[in-house]
């Protein structure tokens, strides 16, 4: 847009100074004719706080509802990551024989970070500290997008949790190969499928990429999330399959909170887009 010439400036100027001399000439009649009234009263911190957690247990209850709504093309895409994984299975073994032998000290520090990525500390530390800027600098931006992580990681923990001890399949570091399933189990060692760490680090990226929605965020936030998939292949604890299917459950539940108001205007279903650093699936309500 051109820059504005010296006559627009003061015409500008001249409407601008109109418009505030009519504003307190009509503040004036106002105050004349009618009571003064007070203006209406913010909501209180506590009452946002109890108000938000309201929302989260209707956002827990929408989210997990969505099945019901899927059509043949959400249930053929949820049918295709579950194809995928178990494809993936087919390269387990040699993905696992190309990780052994290519250890050394600065990929164990890498995979270190990338670990840590995956518990609940940097999910907690960032929930929080977007949350409590959001209270404290009245943000509704910055505490929705505090409250979409804690939404998108818990989701995803329990959808992760529940399926690792129904399968129940074995880990990598116990030497029993890659097909080796015992069923219902709460043993730590028999719940390798699907990564934990990796559902979560992409829970949290996924749901701050959708929430920033640049380029250059979602590419570098899911970067960081794939280094810490790679981690738990590193160090043993994973199956590539493991990785896969822990990624695919932290995006869609990262996008699809954040997506879960777009309303029926919005784009609906999974989506499988390519970024310059891989694949990112894309679920919106």
């Amino acid at each position: 847009m051109p820059a504005a010439t010296q006559p627009d400036r003061i015409g500008l100027r001249a409407i601008a100074s109109i418009l505030l001399l009519l504003l307190l000439c009509a503040s004036h009649l106002r105050a004349a004719t009618d009571p003064p009234s007070p203006p209406p009263p913010s909501p209180s911190i506590g009452d946002t706080i109890v108000s938000d957690i309201a929302e989260s247990g209707s956002d827990a209850a929408l989210f997990f509802a969505a099945p019901a709504r899927f059509g043949a093309r959400s249930w053929g895409i949820a049918g295709g990551i579950m194809g995928g994984t178990g494809l993936m299975m087919l390269a387990d073994d040699p993905v696992r024989r190309g990780f052994s032998g290519a250890h050394n000290a600065t990929k164990d520090r890498i995979a270190d970070i990338g670990n840590l990525n995956g518990t609940i500390l940097p999910a907690g530390v960032i929930s929080g500290g977007l949350y409590l800027s959001g209270l404290l600098f009245d943000s509704p931006s910055l505490r929705l997008a505090g409250r979409h992580i804690v939404e998108s990681v818990t989701f995803a923990a329990a959808i992760t949790t529940t399926v690792k001890a129904l399968v129940g399949r074995q880990r990598p570091f116990l030497n029993g190969g890659p097909y080796v399933f015992h069923g219902p189990s709460l043993n730590d060692d028999l719940n390798s499928l699907p990564s934990g760490h990796t559902t979560v680090a992409f829970a949290l990226c996924s749901s701050l990429a959708a929430d920033i929605d640049r380029p250059w965020a979602t590419v570098g936030l899911y970067s960081i999330a794939a280094v810490t998939g790679l981690s738990r292949i590193y160090v043993d604890r994973h199956w590539a399959s493991d990785v896969f299917l822990g990624a695919a459950i932290g995006t869609i539940c990262g996008y699809g909170v954040s997506h879960l108001h777009d309303g029926p205007g919005g784009a609906t279903g999974l989506l499988i887009v390519p970024t310059t650093s891989g694949f990112a699936m894309c679920y919106t309500f």
